[in-house]
This record gives structure tokens, sequence and C-alpha cells, in this order.
């Protein structure tokens, strides 16, 4: 539904910002549609819009539940290159989370 939206903005001549992008990912990454939410960042970057710290913590949210780790990897050296700081501690207190649960230690 927010796709469909998004295209109708679209047409009527919306420029989307970062946070209509980051409203989009996150409405994918609700959906367990991970694929979709990074091509939507991809696009977000080539349209030459910065994301925020928020954007990023939307995709490691989304990665942790669909069990993409290795993305997250790939998000931290990306926050790096934006001079954005993956120890930011919303950040750090997702991938805490995840690491936790997912060596089984609570």
């Amino acid at each position: 539904k927010a796709m469909e939206l998004f295209a109708e903005m679209q047409q009527s001549g919306f420029e989307p910002n970062v946070i209509t992008y980051t409203a989009l990912i996150s409405a994918c990454a609700k959906d367990h549609q991970v694929d979709k939410a990074m091509e939507l960042f991809a696009e977000m970057q080539q349209s030459d819009f910065e994301p925020n710290v928020i954007t990023y913590i939307v995709l490691i949210n989304a990665c942790q539940k669909n069990d993409r780790i290795e993305v997250i990897r790939e998000l931290a050296a990306d926050m790096r290159q934006s001079g954005l700081d993956p120890a930011d501690p919303a950040v750090v207190g997702r991938l805490i989370g995840k690491t936790i649960r997912y060596l089984n230690w609570v």
C-alpha cells in the first residue's frame, strides 16, 4: 500500500526526501521485505539523499529480524563512509540486542 501511494505521489510531481524514503523503507521492513527495503535505500542514495541514523536503524532492524547479519556489517561500513557513527548508542543497542538473541544468551 505504501509503495502504491508513493507511486501516486511521484506521478503528481511530489519530490521525495530522506523522511519519505525512510518511511517507505520502514514499511517494507515491517512487511519483511528486506530486499525491497535495500532497493529503496540504494535508490535513495542514487537520488543524492544522504541516509540519516534513523534510516540506518530501520535497515538494521529489518536485517536483524530477517537474519541478514552480513548486511549489518555493510551498513556499518556505509555509515562510516557517510560520516555517521555506527557506535551511536541507538545503533549499538540494536546490534547488541540482536547479538545476544543470536547467540541464545537470553
